[in-house]
């Protein structure tokens, strides 16, 4: 049996299908709704009722049939649409495509997506294979032709991460996974060139391709699992990179010195494995980052002196839409920039001219605040990468993780370039919290993620055995077990034995309900000291119209305490308000003036109470001279 007729069958009722479907630009970003499927059962005449008496190699070849005839009906309604893309006289032109170039790349998606609903409705074997081999198909078809085309394939992707998790991506089959890896890897590491020794050339990498390939591991992170070990994603990826820094030679200038010192860095955090083979070598390089980092401290904090940080606690005003929308503009021009490239290292002639470009800019940059915190977060995590890697720290970290596992890396840092590193590592966050807590409390973050980093990477799960997050819905009644779990093992303490542990005044004390359900109270509980006060008012005007004295001082600091209790009262909640709750009249009880006639008898009775009192000896002795002189003219009168 010829299997052309089923291949032509499968491609005419596929482009049948593509022709009547209405497409524009919008289909990339929102699903299609099918009203009718190109039933494929119907057009390779798939037999309903197998019979019994067939043999099983005889259904396992039919099947082999159906499948590579659906596949390659497929792949060559595929290879057509690409075909018209590439052969299109429309050139693209400001990244912008052509109309037909565009649902040409529409109808490539349409296929996929109508994939996706077959493997939905069962409609026939293979239908998950099919579709990764024609995702990595059209994929690898269009980054041929141009990065346009190919950024608009991911729109489709991008908008339809829901949808591949539904209905075919399984996180949990490892073929899923490794074809999902496959796609990616391939489109992320297509440029990275290598050399001849086996190091990657960052300088020959197309560096135009980076947004494009961070939208790939951010699609690639959402569709797999946080901690998926799968692949290469297991193993710590060794960079291997070409050093292009270039040679500065040896003079009387400071700024040179400081130049070498960056290089030196520079190569150091391009291939940091590569200098274990070479302790002395190692060494050196240790104490030239060391004395960057010196510089790069001291530098900031003479930079902070003159310029303080920013108040954390103050609030700005909201941004104007005009400011954002500047914002957002500006944003869209800048350029990212992996690394700091030399432009001398791209001229082959070397051009002295070039090479003093560079050094300027490079010097231009370390003015720079910003520039300067930067490295010397790269130069934390260098030093965080060989400190993990000494001896000690190897070996602490595979006691604490509790594994029976062997360190990911044979290199061992040696002691006396491990001890610089450990001192870079203590002082960049010490130093750095006088002058910028934000950056000391970032650094401290890194250092703990490094950690549990290094941990998983090397174990991959807890001592519990469960992943690092855990993803599985629970149900109600592994919750309710838990709890149990819980209650049998902590039983809270309601038991007498308690009572042996502490003394009898504890023991009633802890007899006494305590909670916050007891501190709840109803509003009708509190007192309106107001209308208390207003009624011992009209109660003392009252007396005092009576002539009351007595009752009027009773009902009076009566008042005076509802007063205070009002104002004990307002101190929690409108503490602000007290010094109109309260006034000078209000505490204060007014007395009467006094006439004449109550002057005089006053005075009477205080000369009767003098004379009836005998004067002891001791008040003659405290006698003034004028009340002497007159007690003895009151004599001499008396004796006349």
């Amino acid at each position: 049996m010829s299997l052309e007729e089923p291949i032509d069958r499968v491609a005419q009722a596929l482009g049948e299908f593509l022709s009547s479907a209405d497409l524009n630009a919008s289909f990339l970003t929102t699903p299609y709704e099918f009203a009718e499927n190109p039933q494929l059962s119907e057009v390779l005449d798939l037999p309903e009722n197998e019979n019994e008496e067939t043999s099983d190699f005889d259904k396992a070849i039919e099947k082999q049939k159906t499948e590579f005839s659906v596949l390659a009906g497929l792949t060559r309604v595929v290879d057509t649409l690409v075909s018209e893309i590439q052969d299109s006289e429309n050139q693209t032109h400001q990244n912008l495509l052509p109309e037909s170039h565009v649902v040409a790349i529409c109808k490539l998606c349409l296929i996929l997506e109508w994939q996706v609903n077959s493997i939905h409705a069962g409609t026939y074997p293979s239908s998950k294979a099919d579709f990764f081999t024609l995702l990595q198909l059209v994929s690898e078809s269009l980054f041929s032709i141009s990065l346009s085309h190919i950024s608009r394939f991911w729109d489709f992707l991008e908008s339809r991460i829901g949808l591949l998790k539904s209905k075919v991506f399984d996180k949990n089959v490892t073929s899923h996974r490794i074809a999902l890896l496959g796609l990616c890897n391939g489109l992320t590491d297509k440029y990275y060139v290598r050399n001849s020794f086996g190091k990657l050339d960052s300088y020959a990498k197309d560096t135009f391709n980076d947004e494009f390939q961070a939208r790939v591991r951010m699609f690639l992170a959402n569709m797999l699992s946080f901690d998926d070990s799968t692949g290469l994603n297991k193993y710590f990826a060794i960079a291997n990179r070409e050093s292009k820094e270039p040679i500065i030679g040896k003079s009387k200038s400071s700024d040179d010195d400081l130049l070498r010192d960056l290089v030196a860095f520079y190569r150091l955090s391009r291939n940091p494995f590569g200098y274990f083979k070479s302790p002395r070598q190692l060494q050196t390089l240790a104490s030239s980052v060391d004395k960057l980092a010196v510089y790069l401290l001291e530098q900031e904090a003479k930079y902070a002196k003159k310029h303080p940080g920013r108040d954390l606690y103050s609030v700005e005003p909201a941004q104007s839409e005009e400011e954002i929308a500047e914002a957002t503009e500006k944003s869209k021009k800048t350029v990212f920039v992996p690394e700091n490239y030399w432009l001398s290292s791209f001229d082959a002639q070397r051009d002295e001219a070039i090479e003093t470009e560079d050094r300027e800019t490079v010097l231009k940059q370390l003015d720079s605040s910003a520039f300067r915190r930067l490295l010397l977060v790269h130069i934390y995590l260098v030093a965080t990468f060989f400190v993990e890697l000494s001896a000690s720290n190897k070996r602490e970290l595979l006691r604490s993780i509790g594994g029976t596992v062997k360190h990911i890396s044979d290199e061992t840092t040696p002691e006396s370039s491990a001890r610089i590193f450990l001192n870079i590592k203590r002082d960049i966050p010490r130093q750095s919290r006088t002058w910028e807590t934000q950056l000391s409390f970032l650094l401290s973050t890194l250092s703990q993620s490094e950690e549990h980093w290094w941990s998983w990477l090397l174990y991959g799960k807890d001592k519990d055995g469960q992943p690092l997050l855990a993803d599985k819905t629970l149900t109600d009644e592994e919750l309710s077990a838990t709890k149990e779990k819980l209650t049998s093992a902590l039983p809270f303490k309601t038991k007498r034995y308690f009572n042996t542990h502490a003394t009898p005044q504890l023991s009633r004390k802890m007899k006494t309900q305590t909670g916050l359900h007891l501190l709840e109270r109803d509003g009708t509980d509190s007192t309106d000291y107001t209308k208390l006060i207003d009624s011992l008012t009209t109660q003392i005007e009252e007396a005092k119209q009576a002539g009351d004295t007595d009752r009027e001082k009773d009902l009076f600091e009566e008042r005076t305490v509802l007063h205070w209790k009002r104002l004990k009262e307002a101190r929690s909640n409108s503490w602000l308000q007290l010094g109109d709750l309260l006034k000078t009249e209000d505490i204060e009880l007014k007395k009467e003036p006094k006439t004449e006639d109550s002057m005089d008898v006053e005075s009477a009775a205080k000369l009767e109470a003098s004379e009836a009192e005998p004067v002891s000896e001791s008040r003659k002795r405290a006698r003034s001279p004028d009340e002497e002189e007159e007690e003895t003219t009151k004599k001499q009168k008396v004796e006349s």
